[in-house]
């Protein structure tokens, strides 16, 4: 059941909400999940999601919706590799490539496909799903705060040490450089 209550979760179908109820003896934590049920419902739909994508911008970005939709919530860079790796495994399925080369104009298309999915709509920033560790857990209205602005990098001051965990070196230089700052 656990497993299952993740991928929903994951997916915004299962909200959690946190209440503490204190008593004459000991503090009580209580949990109580709620289905939200036109979420639920859309999952039927979601080859046509990926088909309209495809037919109003291009393959790529339905590429990337159809990963978004299969994984859930996903970072930019998560999602962008993913999707570089998924076509990528196409490609090499259809033909024969030099891969270097075809990696890294995936990244470009998938990068500059994600910003044309931003800026029509089709995929927007969620709130982040809350740690059990964290003391307020209010699930009232979220609010994001603005990414703080950071000087523009050059190839040179960008290396593998400024990178956080597994992304992609690659992937991360590109978001940070040209046009592409303003993505979460």
């Amino acid at each position: 059941i656990r497993a299952a209550l993740l991928v929903l979760i994951q997916h915004s179908i299962v909200t959690v909400k946190k209440t503490t109820n204190t008593g004459a003896k000991r503090k009580r934590v209580i949990y109580s999940y709620q289905l939200d049920t036109d979420r639920a419902r859309m999952i039927p739909r979601y080859p046509r999601f990926v088909e309209y994508t495809k037919k109003a911008l291009d393959e790529t970005a339905a590429a990337l919706v159809e990963e978004l939709l299969v994984q859930g919530r996903m970072s930019t860079v998560d999602a962008i590799v993913a999707t570089v790796e998924q076509m990528q495994q196409l490609k090499e399925a259809a033909e024969t490539t030099s891969a270097n080369d075809s990696k890294v104009t995936n990244r470009q298309a998938v990068l500059e496909s994600f910003r044309r999915l931003v800026a029509g709509g089709f995929i927007e920033q969620v709130p982040p799903i809350k740690d059990e560790s964290e003391e307020d857990l209010d699930m009232g209205e979220f609010q994001f705060d603005e990414p703080p602005k950071k000087k523009p990098r050059t190839e040179s001051s960008a290396n593998e040490s400024d990178v956080q965990g597994a992304e992609d070196p690659a992937v991360v230089k590109l978001l940070q450089s040209g046009p592409y700052k303003i993505l979460p």
